[in-house]
């Protein structure tokens, strides 16, 4: 309740407040206590922590040691004392959600594909590829401790995780067997494969030979065994064979301090998200003494910079639900082909964004907040960015303290998402 004494001595919540990074491990009591009694004295409201790196050389703690948690704790007891409000952001890093706890299970999935043209009739028995993995977490091996073992043991699991989606076969068209297929314009955008600038629908009339027929899809997933071989009998025709899976993007936080590199969170999963926030926030809230979580006011998830995802297990079923209509023989679309026409193809792509778009919304930004509520903390995000997959407005519903960046040095760049936050 505000009232005029309130603006006389104003709370800490309506004071000016400070991002506060511990860089790459430099971290010690001393410097805690400087910088913590300096925001006290000059009127900060308080702090958010942050462990970040930056090019940062290591310094002498590892993230999640035990010289760290005690770093930690401290800044509890001191923000406490010195009567700040402390955030802290969900993870290491400053972009967004990762760290060595998450399994490639739980990562951010996309869907990938590979394809087999067989002229027909023949009897097909062989064996089908997988597409190469996207990851490239390998390069930060030299920077760790054994803090992330642990993550690195994952390292053979991580590149041969993949996963079966279904397995179609369709009349070739004429384009692609003279290397010059239709795709439908701006795929990769539509299929979630990066943020879309500005929607363009494709309104051309693809001639018929062009285009694949909903009704001459064959599922053929049920004939692919566990090892990838198919046996089916092709019927006569140049036939293409798509075989679709989802595995890891190879996305991980950033920039993170020597010890908390790792996998982003799987976006669009609850079980993924509860898992990062056991491993990592609660790990922050229940640290210390007893009832020391209390010196902890709210979580944060920064600026989205995670890239995109546009699979998560049992996406199939979630995309039914949400659309009303089984997604199967339009899978191809994703691939960038043209399925049916250039309208029906549209169509099902901005349905596929949506559930996509609702599912990271729902499980991750109302996930966030339930959880943070759970905890009788507020949650911050600035729920934007330029390489995810979400309808930015819509996650402003399920942020308490919506936040943005923008940036003197560059002109007025970033006014749009400052409008976006303030709405």
């Amino acid at each position: 309740e505000w009232s005029e004494e309130s603006f006389q001595t104003p709370p800490n919540q309506a004071k000016v407040q400070t991002w506060y990074h511990w860089v790459n491990g430099h971290i010690s009591i001393d410097a805690i206590n400087k910088d913590l009694e300096s925001m006290k004295e000059v009127g900060l409201g308080g702090f958010a922590l942050f462990n970040a790196s930056e090019g940062t050389p290591i310094g002498n703690v590892a993230y999640y040691s035990d010289e760290w948690w005690q770093a930690f704790i401290h800044t509890k007891k001191e923000a406490k004392r010195l009567g700040l409000e402390m955030g802290i952001m969900n993870g290491p890093g400053w972009s967004a959600s990762g760290g060595p706890w998450n399994t490639p299970e739980n990562a951010m999935q996309e869907v990938v594909w590979t394809e087999k043209q067989i002229n027909g009739p023949v009897k097909f028995n062989g064996k089908l590829s997988i597409p190469k993995p996207a990851l490239g977490l390998q390069r930060d091996m030299k920077l760790d401790t054994v803090v992330n073992l642990r993550y690195y043991m994952h390292r053979e699991y991580v590149r041969g995780y993949f996963n079966d989606i279904a397995l179609l076969a369709f009349p070739t068209p004429k384009g692609e067997l003279n290397g010059n297929p239709y795709h439908i314009n701006g795929w990769w955008e539509k299929a979630g494969y990066s943020k879309m600038a500005r929607y363009i629908p494709d309104m051309r009339e693809v001639p018929k030979e062009e285009l694949i027929d909903l009704d001459e899809i064959i599922d053929l997933t049920d004939k692919l065994d566990k090892d990838g071989n198919l046996q089916w009998d092709v019927p006569e025709g140049n036939w293409t064979i798509l075989r679709l899976g989802y595995q890891p993007t190879g996305r991980s936080n950033h920039p993170a301090p020597f010890g908390g590199k790792g996998l982003e969170v799987n976006k669009m999963s609850a079980a993924a998200v509860d898992i990062h926030w056991k491993e990592s926030v609660m790990k922050m809230v229940e640290a210390g003494e007893e009832n020391e979580g209390k010196a902890i006011s709210y979580v944060l998830i920064d600026s989205y910079e995670a890239g995109h995802q546009n699979w998560t297990k049992g996406f199939e079923s979630e995309f039914e639900n949400n659309s009303g209509y089984n997604m199967l023989h339009y899978l191809p679309a994703i691939a960038g082909r043209v399925v049916g026409s250039t309208n029906i193809t549209e169509k099902f792509l901005w349905d596929y964004r949506k559930a996509v778009s609702d599912l990271i919304n729902e499980n991750y930004y109302k996930r966030f907040q339930t959880l943070a509520h759970q905890n009788d903390l507020s949650f911050a995000a600035e729920g934007y960015g330029n390489f995810g997959n979400t309808d930015d407005f819509s996650t402003g519903k399920y942020i308490d303290i919506p936040a943005n960046e923008f940036w003197a040095t560059r002109g007025n760049s970033h006014g749009g998402i400052t409008k976006l936050a303030s709405s």
